[in-house]
């Protein structure tokens, strides 16, 4: 297989594995020598990759794609997918924030003054969509996915629980570059576990997403709910509910980020778990030349514009690869 070639001992490897220190790097290249087949080198790559890599060269084929999904997830693995890596997952709100600038001449944090500014933006938001959507006022929680689903400025990240739609995402978007899409794999659990250790409280029932609204987590939204701008640090996984068909068809659900942008980083480095120091962020990288591939084995499986986007958006997206895109 493809797979079994590309994780053959060779430069790929000798590259991010002297980015380790001296003593870790011969401890993983006994591991990765003594390895009894290719699947157990993959889990050896994934622990250690400096990165978060799972794989050394780019995925070309759906085969190589879900093994490598099956070697490193589990149940509760999340997947969100990027047309090209981006050095840090920043929700909308954030983008173009300076956290460098921590401090202005006032004394009040960048970051305060954005979440201000979301307090707004969601004052007003629900004020103009009043006579629009059926969402009783104080539904704080609603409103807020709300202004996700529809574009709005939020500190939500979408994912997935299905690994195919996140590989579909990743392909949609940038269909003329060659640029590598990836498909980023998140232990939603261990971040919620993780975010409860960053607020000095254990998860109730540790090894389980949270549904918002449960205890603490108003926490996260704070700056709306009481005009409280000290959130928590760290994002926190949270599964919505399915008040929209979209929703539904891409199996999602969502991180909220705290009030650190780089919420997935801290101290210069990935967040890992509390209690085991295991990752909680990883990435599969996806062959940018083979996009219209991979996309012809999805569509193939039922994966296409018309089952994850669903209605008119989802049918002109279709029609127009079925007509114009296909030579």
């Amino acid at each position: 297989m493809a797979l079994k070639k590309t994780l053959h001992e060779n430069i790929a490897m000798d590259e991010w594995i002297k980015e380790l220190t001296e003593d870790k790097r011969v401890e993983v290249w006994k591991k990765y020598k003594e390895a009894k087949d290719d699947d157990e080198r993959v889990k050896i790559i994934s622990s250690h990759h400096p990165k978060g890599y799972i794989n050394i060269e780019p995925v070309k084929y759906l085969d190589d794609f879900l093994r490598y999904v099956r070697l490193v997830s589990t149940s509760s693995t999340w997947y969100r997918g990027e047309s090209k890596e981006h050095k840090l997952l920043i929700p909308k709100l954030y983008r173009g924030v300076d956290d460098k600038a921590s401090t202005d001449i006032l004394g009040i944090s960048e970051v305060s003054k954005v979440l201000k500014k979301e307090r707004q933006y969601f004052q007003e938001f629900r004020r103009r969509a009043k006579s629009i959507v059926n969402v009783e006022h104080d539904d704080i929680w609603s409103w807020y996915f709300l202004i996700q689903h529809y574009g709005g400025s939020t500190r939500l990240l979408d994912w997935s629980s299905n690994p195919l739609i996140a590989l579909f995402m990743a392909l949609d978007t940038s269909r003329d570059s060659f640029e590598n899409p990836i498909v980023y794999l998140l232990a939603s659990t261990v971040l919620t576990d993780y975010a409860f250790k960053d607020i000095g409280k254990d998860n109730a029932e540790t090894g389980r997403v949270l549904y918002p609204g449960e205890d603490d987590t108003n926490k996260w939204i704070s700056n709306i709910i009481d005009n409280d701008y000290n959130l928590p640090d760290s994002p926190i996984a949270l599964l919505p509910a399915n008040s929209d068909q979209r929703i539904v068809s891409q199996k999602s659900c969502f991180t909220l980020f705290g009030k650190r942008l780089n919420g997935f980083v801290k101290e210069g480095k990935q967040i890992v778990c509390p209690c085991c120091d295991s990752r909680i962020l990883f990435k599969i990288i996806i062959d940018g030349k083979c996009k219209n591939t991979l996309r012809e084995e999805l569509k193939k499986v039922g994966v296409s514009s018309d089952t994850v986007y669903l209605g008119l958006e989802g049918l002109t997206k279709e029609l127009n690869e079925e007509i114009f895109t296909k030579k």
